[in-house]
C-alpha cells in the first residue's frame, strides 16, 4: 500500500514539474528597458555602462542610447542588433554584425532580464536590464504588465 502512495505521490510531482516549463518567446522582450551593466577587464580597471533598449518583440532592438565609462573614459552610441529567445526564456543577444554577444535569460512576463557577456571573453561583464515600459510597434503605450 505504502508503495502506491509513493507512486502516486511521485507521478504528480512529476506530472506538476512538467507543467512549470517556461513558455517564452521573441515576443517575450517587448518595449523600453533600463540596462546597466557592470565589468572588470582581465586586462585591469573597471567598465560601465547604462543603456536604454526597445526590444520590438521581433527578435530586433534598438539600443537607443548607451553611456559607457571604460576606466574613466565615456563614450556614448546608439546600435540596432537582433536577439534570440528559446521557450525556456534562455536566449542571447547577438551583435550587429550577427555575432553572439552572449547569453541572456528572461522572466516569463519579459519585466526582467538577466546578460552574461560571452564575447568578448575578455571583457567579464554582466548586466540586468528591467522594463520600463511597454510599447507597440507603433509608440502607442499598452497597459498590459
Amino acid at each position: 500500500m505504502n508503495r502506491i502512495i509513493i507512486s502516486l505521490a511521485v507521478s504528480a510531482i512529476m506530472g506538476l514539474a512538467s507543467n512549470a516549463q517556461a513558455d517564452c518567446s521573441i515576443e517575450t522582450l517587448r518595449g523600453n528597458y533600463a540596462l546597466r551593466t557592470d565589468a572588470t577587464p582581465t586586462t585591469g580597471g573597471r567598465r560601465q555602462n547604462l543603456a536604454l533598449l526597445r526590444f520590438n518583440g521581433n527578435g530586433t532592438y534598438d539600443n537607443l542610447g548607451f553611456t559607457v565609462n571604460d576606466s574613466g573614459v565615456v563614450t556614448t552610441g546608439t546600435l540596432s542588433a537582433r536577439y534570440v529567445i528559446n521557450p525556456d526564456c534562455s536566449g542571447a543577444l547577438l551583435n550587429p554584425d550577427g555575432s553572439v554577444q552572449g547569453p541572456i535569460i528572461t522572466k516569463e512576463n519579459g519585466g526582467e532580464f538577466y546578460f552574461l557577456r560571452s564575447n568578448p571573453s575578455n571583457l567579464m561583464l554582466t548586466g540586468t536590464g528591467t522594463r520600463i515600459d511597454r510599447k507597440d510597434n507603433n509608440g502607442h503605450h499598452s497597459h498590459e504588465r
